[in-house]
Order: C-alpha cells, then sequence, then structure tokens
C-alpha cells in the first residue's frame, strides 16, 4: 500500500509552528484561539484541485466556496425576528443575534428568552453582546463578558456562547480583547473592511455596518472584490462580515438587495453563523489531512488541527480526488456517515467531503 499523503494550504502549518512558539513548547498543544498574526500567514490560493487518486486538499472555505460572509444583527431587535427568519426561509441563509442580555425580558427590544430560542431552532445563533453594552457601572469588563456568557448558556440550555461582538458608542475604549480571549474564541470588532484571509485577526473580526456593497468601487468592502483577483489582491476569497441594527422600510429594501446579490453569486459565497465562520477559519488554519488509497474501491482520511477539541467542532471542507472509474462516493468518520457531495472539474472527479478534525479517520468508499 502506498504511504499516507499529507497535503495543506501551501506553507500554512509550517509558518504558525513558528508563529506560535511562544505560546507552547510541545507539537500536542491546543489552541483557544489564534493570535493575531503580524503578517500574512499564507499565500491567498485559488481552489485547489488534487491531481492524483487519494490526493486530498482543505478547503480554504466550506463547499470550496471562494469567500465567506457573516450576517449579524445588535441589540436583540426583537421587534425585527420575524422579518429576519421570513428572510432567512426565503433566501436560505442564517444569521447571528448578538444580543445584550440584560435587555431580555425587560425592554422594548430586548426580546425573550422564548424568541431567541426559536431563532436556534430554526437553524440561526445567538451570541453575546455583552451583559449591559457597557452601561451598568457596576460591571467591570470581565463582568460583562463572563456574565453575558453565563446567561445565555443557562437560559439556551446546550447552546455555546462562544462568540463575542463589542459594543461601540461612548464607552467602546473599555472594550478589551485580552479579556474577551478569556471566554470566546472569536470577536467582532474593528472597521467597517473586509478581512483578508491570511491574516485574520480572530479576536477583532472587522465588520462592515449597515450594508451590503457590491457593483460600487469601494475598495474598503466591495463584495465582488472577494470573488475576482482584481487590484485589490488582499481581499479575493475574504470574509465579509456586517452587522445592522433597527430597519426601516429603506433599510429592508437595501437588505433584500444583498441577499438577492448573495443567492445570484450561490456558488462562490458561503453565508454561515459567525461562530462557524471563526472556527472554520482557525481550524483550517492549523489543520493538516494524511490520505492513503486502501484498494480500488476505498481511501482513508486523516485529518488533526491544533485547536482545543472542547470548542472547535465544525465540519472542515476536505476535497479528494476520485479514481476516474469512481461514479460517486460516500463517506464515513466515528461509526457516522457524513456529507460527501461528488464534483467534476475538468474531466476529474473530485469528493468534498465534511470532515470534523480529530474525531477519527474517515472512509471515503466507492458507492
Amino acid at each position: 500500500m502506498p504511504p499516507y499523503k499529507k497535503t495543506l494550504i501551501p506553507g500554512i502549518f509550517l509558518l504558525l509552528l513558528h508563529t506560535f512558539s511562544s505560546y507552547a513548547e510541545t507539537e500536542n498543544r491546543s489552541y483557544h484561539h489564534l493570535p493575531e498574526s503580524t503578517g500574512p500567514r499564507f499565500e491567498i490560493p485559488d481552489r485547489i484541485w488534487p491531481e492524483n487518486p487519494g490526493d486530498a486538499n482543505i478547503c480554504l472555505w466550506k463547499d470550496d466556496k471562494l469567500g465567506a460572509v457573516t450576517i449579524t444583527i445588535d441589540d436583540n431587535q426583537a421587534g425585527q425576528i420575524d422579518w429576519w427568519m421570513e428572510q432567512g426561509d426565503k433566501y436560505g441563509y442564517r444569521f447571528t443575534w448578538f444580543i445584550i442580555t440584560n435587555w431580555v425580558e425587560t425592554k422594548g427590544i430586548g426580546g425573550t428568552w422564548e424568541q431567541f430560542q426559536t431563532l436556534i431552532d430554526r437553524g440561526h445563533d445567538v451570541q453575546s453582546h455583552t451583559a449591559s453594552h457597557l452601561g451598568d457601572k457596576a460591571f467591570d469588563i470581565d463582568d460583562e463578558y463572563r456574565i453575558s456568557q453565563e446567561v445565555i448558556e443557562k437560559n439556551l440550555p446546550g447552546h455555546p456562547a462562544t462568540a463575542l461582538a463589542f459594543p461601540g458608542g461612548g464607552q467602546s475604549s473599555r472594550n478589551d480583547p485580552e479579556v474577551a480571549a478569556k471566554y470566546f474564541i472569536g470577536v467582532r470588532a474593528g472597521s467597517s473592511i473586509i478581512n483578508p484571509v491570511n491574516r485574520i485577526n480572530y479576536m477583532g473580526v472587522n465588520s462592515v455596518s449597515g450594508q451590503f456593497v457590491f457593483n460600487k468601487p469601494k475598495h474598503w468592502a466591495n463584495l465582488d472584490y472577494m470573488i475576482e483577483r482584481s487590484s485589490q489582491k488582499k481581499l479575493y476569497r475574504g470574509w465579509y462580515c456586517n452587522h445592522f441594527h433597527n430597519l426601516n422600510e429603506k433599510d429592508r429594501t437595501h437588505v433584500l438587495e444583498g441577499l438577492t446579490y448573495l443567492k445570484e453569486h450561490d456558488a462562490d459565497f458561503w453565508v454561515g453563523l459567525f461562530r462557524e465562520v471563526a472556527m472554520y477559519g482557525q481550524e483550517r488554519e492549523t489543520a493538516e489531512v494524511e490520505s492513503k488509497v486502501l484498494s480500488p474501491n476505498e481511501i482513508a482520511l486523516s485529518l488533526s488541527d491544533h485547536m482545543d477539541d472542547k470548542f472547535y467542532n465544525v465540519p472542515l471542507t476536505v476535497k479528494v480526488r476520485l479514481p476516474d472509474d469512481w461514479q460517486s462516493a460516500i463517506a464515513g468518520q466515528d461509526q457516522n456517515q457524513i456529507e460527501c457531495n461528488v464534483i467534476t472539474h475538468e474531466n476529474g472527479k473530485f469528493a468534498l467531503i465534511q470532515v470534523v478534525p480529530d474525531k477519527g479517520t474517515v472512509i471515503l468508499r466507492r458507492d
């Protein structure tokens, strides 16, 4: 049998081993989150197509999409929950609510825990926007982060509150990434620009305020730059996060235009939950895959990463070159069947498999 073949996104893993050398001394380390990069972590690739049967590659984004998009809603916005759910159903997208926990069950826009549970049941997400939006003088910054996390997880049982959105406004100087890093794997913050995929600051993700930008020459936040190599090369294949508050009718029309644009480019954009995209990126940047052809009808894969498995469990998309005589395939991991889609590119067949790192060997079989 041929040996296992180890493949990575070029250059990522060796660079990360050097970058993280001050964080731990052993190769068996795991990370709660990746530190901010001092420069590009890797060269931005186009889609990669493994050459030989059994060769595998970890896709830059889920389903081998070119870029990632997260749509988030701040300050609870209870009166607009039904409208957002309606659009989610219509377009097939899921959104992330960042809620202020002290407002739930108290203020007009604060909503109820029943409403937020309904969001989760419908596939959306509910994460922290602090306990009081930094407005309660009795709370220090640790309280704001810790209490919000505890309250969400208490009132939404089984739902992890592992992402945070820093509040803006007059108290925003109190935001503290180092304190937030104790509790969260990803934090939305920063400027209204696209996040370059090879230097994402996961504890300070940039987010565009209140708009979708497309078909416009705005170099700081044009969705078009994410799916084509252009003068803004650093934005190619990036992460576009945006956030909304209370929407009037004009705002809603604009949102619908943005959602329509994304749906028209569905083959290129992964529209995911903020928490999922933050997990995917950090897993992928520390991951490696090994592949082995076991027989004419079977391929084995092993996928591992250096993130803490207690928090990081989102599947990575692994692309595997199939033998030419395979028409279809099925895959299993940890004695469970996993999602596997077969696609064709330049007369070659490839399986896109959704694999959770460190959860055991994947067996890919000719169907």
